[in-house]
């Protein structure tokens, strides 16, 4: 429903459903044209998701926004079900303080590879 792209100065703007929050702007309206992400981040990587979007910084940051029922925001906030949660409408800061050199966000659970190469996730546990 939603996509990002960065431009070559490491902007975000985000487009489509935002029903969520996902598009980054402080509102949760779809937006039919690219809509720059709040806050005046400067990104190196984007990923979008259904209903969120995570992004790093150069320096290893991440950034997530949109809706956190399970967590995949990585801000310790999560909602009764997955009809109702909190969400964010603009970028928050994943909790933890960890460095990332790439990220994935994937259906309801994100996760991050450190600088140090250790993998974490957040949000909905998979099942294999």
């Amino acid at each position: 429903g939603h996509t990002c792209g960065l431009t070559t100065a490491g902007k975000a703007y985000c487009w489509g459903d935002g029903a969520e929050g996902q598009n980054g702007d402080g509102t949760a309206n779809t937006r039919y044209v690219p809509i720059a992400v709040a806050g005046g981040h400067t990104f190196a990587q984007i990923e979008t998701s259904p209903r969120h979007t995570c992004a790093l910084t150069a320096d290893g940051e991440a950034w997530c926004w949109g809706y956190d029922n399970f967590g995949q925001l990585g801000i310790n906030s999560v909602g009764d079900d997955d009809q109702r949660g909190p969400r964010s409408n603009v970028p928050v800061r994943v909790a933890g303080g960890l460095r990332f050199r790439q990220i994935s966000a994937e259906g309801l659970s994100t996760c991050g590879v450190t600088l140090a190469g250790k993998a974490y996730c957040w949000g909905q546990a998979m099942q294999s």
